[in-house]
């Protein structure tokens, strides 16, 4: 995966996998992925928001819609954070996955 590569998007102070933005706010404008994004705009007229492969979160993130995992890098926090979920029960398998043993 490249750092460029784009895993999904932030709109409406929420985020979405790609199929899922697209069906909400229709397909990006012209041109390559994670592109133009400042003429593409969510209901309250903000631009739409790319996370790309190399964004780092405070915790893991899920599409608003449909629920699938966004496999984003993790913060320092964010990896404590697993850490604390995990201690407090079983965490749910797509962070087992992507994160391990943080």
């Amino acid at each position: 995966m490249k750092a460029y590569d784009v895993l999904g998007y932030t709109a409406d102070a929420d985020t979405y996998c790609p199929t899922c933005t697209f069906k909400r706010y229709g397909h990006e404008p012209e041109g390559c992925p994670g592109c133009n994004h400042h003429r593409w705009e969510d209901s309250e007229g903000n631009s739409i928001g790319v996370i790309f492969a190399d964004s780092e979160w405070d915790t893991p993130i899920h599409c608003s819609d449909c629920g699938a995992f966004i496999p984003v890098q993790l913060t320092s926090d964010g990896r404590e954070y697993v850490r604390e979920q995990a201690a407090l029960g079983p965490i749910p398998h797509d962070w087992w996955v992507q994160y391990g043993e943080c």
